[in-house]
């Protein structure tokens, strides 16, 4: 039980993206720009692994835990995910291009996250020190 809710925000992110790559194709148009599926990906898997650092941090994980949890899994998952749907939810496919997209935004996402928690926590300190000169 702890683990979830240590990791909610992680199962979240993770189980919205596993319904939307497996929920049948949506009937509405994606979009017209140019590759916009992939961007797509890239901005989902950046959403997990941004989420995955962040209580992966909270839970005081090591440097090469959470390096290794917070990259490699995201990873992971999103090329398990294109092989489902490569061989189980027809007509979804799995493509090269999309693992890559997951790839990448999982890096993106994951190397984001200490530049948002300084800029986070420098707000919250403007946003204190202005109630303590209040």
């Amino acid at each position: 039980m702890d683990f979830l809710k240590q990791y909610w925000k992680s199962l979240l992110v993770a189980s919205v993206i596993l319904y939307l790559s497996l929920w049948k194709q949506p009937s509405f148009k994606m979009p017209d720009i140019s590759n916009a599926d992939k961007w797509a990906h890239l901005l989902m898997y950046a959403g997990l692994a941004f989420m995955m650092h962040w209580d992966l941090h909270a839970a005081g994980l090591k440097k090469w835990k959470l390096y290794f949890f917070g990259i490699v899994f995201p990873v992971a998952y999103g090329g398990i995910i294109e092989i489902l749907q490569e061989q189980f939810f027809k007509p979804r496919s799995g493509e090269w291009g999309d693992w890559l997209a997951d790839s990448l935004g999982a890096v993106a996402g994951f190397f984001i996250f200490p530049y948002a928690l300084r800029l986070w926590e420098h707000i919250a300190n403007k946003r204190k020190n202005r109630m303590s000169h209040a």
